[in-house]
């Protein structure tokens, strides 16, 4: 499940909310969020690419590393992304 809730304006904020297993075949949705809700809050290509190679890296991790390579494991993961567009 994933959860995002935006608010636009001069300073702009997201929260975003994923329960999912560890199972990388899930990472792509999870990435692709993430990377929509930086382009909503005005971050140009570069820096939401930058986000979205994080996150995979960081679900690849906790896959490889917490989990054993098990693809059955929950992974919550639970953020607010905060904007200034001055």
């Amino acid at each position: 499940m994933i959860r995002a809730a935006s608010r636009l304006d001069r300073m702009s904020d997201a929260a975003l909310q994923v329960r999912m297993k560890s199972d990388p075949a899930a990472f792509a949705e999870v990435r692709r969020t993430v990377e929509a809700t930086a382009r909503d809050l005005g971050l140009g290509p570069k820096q939401v690419d930058e986000l979205g190679l994080c996150v995979n890296e960081a679900l690849a991790n906790i896959t490889r590393h917490a989990y054993g390579g098990a693809v059955d494991q929950p992974i919550e993961l639970s953020d607010r992304l905060r904007c200034s567009t001055k």
